[in-house]
């Protein structure tokens, strides 16, 4: 059950244990919070429901693997601030408060990954599905595929935009 629950978080650095693909962030958080509900006694970790599988008490072993996945995830995300990040990420490393700024984080990331023109899709942006679009969106549609192969088009707050997944969360460029 340890080596299930190693390779289940795909760990990149600091534990010995990797698999390919790993797990992404979103997915290790997710485990973790079940784990997490296993442990506190919540059910199955899963649903409020009990499930034989899952009902038991999580031993002091994965405990210490859940713990071991933070500091890792933790690391990871204080490493590509170090490296990457803002001068205010780095402020908001410094004083403790990575944790409080996610968004920023995810929005670096992704203006490193693929362009300053991306942005994170809000919950306050309203989106839907596209019908007959224009020819530059299609262009757009098609050169963004080049890098992105999973991209489609969208109607993002009125404009015409690609959107695609990234790290669990949905991005868009309008066009």
């Amino acid at each position: 059950m340890i080596q299930f629950i190693k390779n289940l978080f795909g760990f990149k650095k600091d534990l010995p244990t990797n698999i390919d693909p790993p797990l992404s962030e979103m997915e290790r958080e997710c485990w973790l919070l079940r784990v997490d509900n296993v442990r506190k006694g919540s059910g199955d970790g899963f649903n409020n429901g009990a499930t034989e599988c899952y009902s038991r008490t999580v031993p002091e072993e994965i405990t210490v693997l859940v713990l071991q996945a933070r500091v890792a995830l933790r690391k990871e995300r204080e490493d590509w601030v170090r490296n990457y990040g803002s001068s205010r990420l780095k402020k908001a490393l410094d004083c403790g408060l990575l944790g409080a700024s996610l968004h920023l984080y995810y929005t670096e990331v992704l203006h490193k990954e693929l362009g300053s023109e991306w942005r994170l899709l809000e919950e306050i942006d309203i989106c839907r599905e596209i019908s007959n679009p224009s020819e530059s969106a299609l262009d757009a549609l098609k050169l963004t595929r080049e890098k992105l192969p999973k991209a489609c088009l969208a109607i993002v707050c009125g404009n015409e935009a690609v959107t695609t997944t990234f790290q669990h969360r949905t991005a868009f460029r309008c066009v």
